[in-house]
């Protein structure tokens, strides 16, 4: 489950994404259930994720990229 939260989490910091993308990206066959999950694992809904996620500099993006690898 992990894998499939940080797959989604990655999808999720790029440009206008799609939950439902993601969603079926990161191995799930139904978004609504997607994003049940991912709430209640990263304490928000995909879409505030990538809203914050936009907000955030391009160096705090490479700083987590560095701290991440």
């Amino acid at each position: 489950m992990r894998l499939r939260m940080e797959t989604a989490c990655k999808m999720l910091e790029a440009p206008h994404p799609s939950v439902t993308h993601v969603a079926l990206a990161a191995g799930f066959t139904d978004a609504s259930y997607f994003a049940r999950i991912f709430r209640r694992h990263m304490r928000r809904t995909p879409i505030e994720y990538a809203q914050v996620a936009a907000k955030r500099s391009p160096q705090d993006k490479l700083v987590q990229q560095l701290k991440s690898a």
